[in-house]
């Protein structure tokens, strides 16, 4: 969640920082980002897929050890890996 007052230093953060983040990192499928309003603050969501687990668990190694935390945010939560299995 990030206080409304800073909502538009985030969106730029996002566009400039985190997005070629996600775009160069070897195994992203895709990545979007939902935003929701919530009194005096927005909540975002960032959902991602993978082409497997190993490819998301070395992008957050490298993120989390280079970018460290965010100073926008006011509740962060730890990733979760969920394993979405296609049948033809």
């Amino acid at each position: 969640m990030v206080p409304c007052s800073l909502l538009e230093m985030y969106l730029d953060h996002v566009h400039t920082n985190m997005m070629p983040a996600y775009k160069a990192a070897p195994g992203l499928v895709s990545v979007s980002v939902f935003q929701r309003s919530v009194v005096g603050y927005v909540e975002f969501l960032t959902l991602t897929m993978w082409r497997s687990e190993q490819a998301l668990t070395i992008f957050l190694a490298e993120t989390l050890a280079t970018k460290g935390e965010s100073d926008y945010g006011v509740i962060q939560m730890e990733p979760h890996v969920y394993q979405l299995v296609f049948r033809e």
